[in-house]
Parts: structure tokens; C-alpha cells; sequence
């Protein structure tokens, strides 16, 4: 695949088609390791691996990279406005350097470029395959839950987030 350098050391691939939707993929090297970050045409976060140096595959991976040189770095543009002012909205790791980066969270953070509104995403594709990773941090009865109706399961979670970050003033994007 073919990806290309940013001067602040960002790998970015072009649009691809994967299982019918179109991809993009982000990688940046943080002080601990890669971060893979796969969007959708909208900018939002559908899926993240990090990989440390120490893992089997980072080599592997870093050697299948074909990588031209792409001159300065322009996050990916977010399809969404602020709820608050109307400002562009921006994923909140492209305004660091990469090599600074010591956390990356969990649930993607977006922040508005105007009045630091901060907005969280998390599409459904993002949410299956976070859970798909971290199983042993739900029960039997959700596990089943999950098997039985996956897209009720993954509702009902969407829920409970939209509740977490509300009490937190964090707006889901839309």
C-alpha cells in the first residue's frame, strides 16, 4: 500500500474501498510505538491499533510500506461543524506533534478550532471492533447479548456513551 510522509513523520494512505466503504489510514509514530488509524470519508475514527516496537508484527508491518514524501501535514478534514459556534472541528491528536504523544484515548477526541468545544466520536464500526478487542471486559450475560443481536448490543452501548460524555459536557459528532 502506498502511503505518504508528512515533514512531522505522519504516514497517510490515499482513500481505498474496504467491505464497500471507502478508508483511509493514518499512522504516527508516538513515543511508545505506531498508531494505525483507519477514517471514513467523514474524518471519523473507524478503527486504532497501537503497536509497540516490541510486538511480533511492527517490523513486518513498517516493511511492507511503500512511502513517498508528501511535504507538510493536513489532518483529515472532519465533516462537521461546532454545535456551539459553527467552527471546524479537528481530531484532536493532529494538533500535536506525533512524537509527543504519550496517551491515546480510547474514544477519539475531536475539539472545535474557534471555542475548544471538545466532541467525541465513536460510529458503530469503531464500537464492534473495540469490543471485538477487549472481551474480557464485559460479562457472560452481555457476551451473549452480543452474539444474539449484535447491532441491539451495540446500540445499547451508544447509549450508555452518549450518557457518559454528556454528564461530561463532551458532545457526541453528529
Amino acid at each position: 500500500m502506498k502511503f505518504f510522509r508528512s515533514s512531522d513523520t505522519r504516514l497517510r494512505s490515499d482513500f481505498y474501498s474496504r467491505n464497500g466503504a471507502d478508508i483511509c489510514i493514518l499512522i504516527e509514530n508516538t513515543q511508545n510505538g505506531m498508531l494505525f488509524t483507519e477514517f471514513n470519508r467523514r474524518g471519523l475514527v473507524e478503527k486504532q491499533l497501537y503497536v509497540k516496537p516490541g510486538d511480533s508484527n511492527y517490523s513486518e508491518i513498517v516493511s511492507i510500506m511503500d512511502v513517498s514524501d508528501a511535504g507538510g501535514y493536513t489532518g483529515l478534514a472532519v465533516d462537521a461543524n461546532c454545535t456551539a459556534c459553527g467552527g471546524e472541528v479537528v481530531r484532536e491528536l493532529d494538533l500535536v506533534h506525533p512524537s509527543v504523544i504519550t496517551h491515546v484515548p480510547v474514544v477519539p477526541v475531536y475539539i472545535c478550532r474557534k471555542c475548544s468545544k471538545r466532541f467525541y466520536s465513536m460510529t458503530d464500526d469503531y464500537l464492534k471492533s473495540l469490543v471485538a478487542s477487549r472481551k474480557e471486559l464485559f460479562d457472560e450475560k452481555d457476551l451473549k447479548e452480543l452474539s444474539e443481536n449484535e447491532s441491539m448490543f451495540v446500540s445499547t452501548l451508544q447509549e450508555y456513551i452518549i450518557r457518559i460524555f454528556a454528564s461530561k459536557k463532551v458532545s457526541r459528532i453528529r
